[in-house]
């Protein structure tokens, strides 16, 4: 009898502590995924600010590659001292040749869509420039990720896609539907061709998303930026003084402006690739989008652009496809877990 009582406890403790487990494993799995969600969300928000800081140091009389160089030059200052803290310098060289090869491309890739954008920027408004990118994405990532990564297109990836392009189609306003009068051209300059390199950033962002991916978190945010850094610094930096094309007198508030564009970077890059370690890239993207009305209320209130009524049902729409991925991920990872 005492034997049973014996077994009878020992399995009662052994459930108990296994119920413990579980309940601390489904509370990981939750503050992960919240994680993931809240720095995806962050790093849409630090994108909008970047970008609109960006466009207002095209009309200093700074070039697109000097932007570009400067923002790469101070982002390699500020990361490095870091990284040379916390892991130390053994750390850059990166474990394998597959993890330096994969750091190398996210480097090239996201440097070629900063140019892109950049150039964008001083041709099509802020908003217009955002809602074209990030509603290529969606499409773009979703075809990568399942090619390559196996990642499933849900339902919840199909809804917010279909509110993400009826949101660019908006904001975008081509005038084979909208008409003649709806072409936005700032500084003499063809608007068509900022909504191309607008394309062809997100085109060149989607690939970044799923190189980071690949990368998984064995290699830390700080040293991804690093290696973006570093190429972006290189490759800006040999047009800059190429073209002879670098600004040397500028004033306080351009200083100003710069610092804030080197530290909305390094955060929005960072944030970016940490929810990518924690998240699928398709719900990433979706969720990064709530920057497009970050960057209309910019457009509003920097630049003065009068946002139709267009812009703002095709910015609510898509902002209204980033809550819903946030919501529907938390229910699902909580119902599953």
């Amino acid at each position: 009898m005492d034997r049973e009582e014996d077994r009878l406890l020992k399995e009662k403790r052994t459930n108990s502590n296994h119920a413990k487990d579980d309940a601390k494993s489904l509370g990981c799995q939750i503050c992960s995924s919240a994680k993931g969600i809240c720095l995806a969300l962050m790093a849409g928000i630090f994108n909008a600010f970047n970008n609109s800081i960006s466009a207002f140091l095209t009309t200093t009389g700074m070039s697109s590659f000097q932007i570009l160089f400067v923002m790469y030059t101070g982002g390699l200052v500020l990361v490095t001292p870091l990284i040379l803290c916390l892991y130390g310098v053994k750390s850059i060289a990166v474990d394998t040749w597959s993890q330096r090869i994969l750091l190398v491309s996210v480097g090239v890739c996201y440097t070629l869509q900063d140019i892109c954008q950049v150039f964008a920027l001083s041709m099509i408004p802020v908003g217009n420039v955002t809602a074209i990118y990030r509603g290529v994405m969606p499409i773009v990532i979703s075809i990568l990720a399942r090619i390559f990564l196996k990642e499933p297109f849900t339902k919840i990836h199909f809804v917010s896609t279909v509110l993400c392009l009826t949101g660019i189609l908006l904001t975008s306003q081509p005038r084979v539907i909208f008409g003649d009068g709806n072409d936005i051209t700032v500084g003499d300059k063809n608007s068509w061709l900022g909504y191309l390199l607008s394309v062809g950033c997100g085109f060149c962002l989607s690939i970044t998303y799923i190189l980071g991916s690949a990368l998984g978190d064995a290699v830390p945010v700080l040293i991804i930026n690093l290696y973006e850094n570093s190429i972006g610094a290189i490759i800006s930096g040999l047009l800059t003084f190429t073209l002879n094309c670098f600004l040397w007198k500028l004033s306080s508030v351009t200083y100003g402006l710069i610092i804030g564009l080197i530290v909305t970077f390094v955060l929005n890059f960072s944030c970016r690739f940490r929810s990518l370690q924690l998240e699928p890239p398709t719900t990433v993207v979706l969720l990064v989008n709530v920057q497009i009305f970050v960057a209309y209320l910019a457009d509003y209130a920097v630049f003065n652009y009068t946002v139709n009524i267009y812009d703002t049902i095709g910015a609510v729409l898509i902002t209204l496809s980033s809550a819903f991925v946030a919501i529907a991920t938390t229910y699902l990872n909580v119902k599953g877990s």
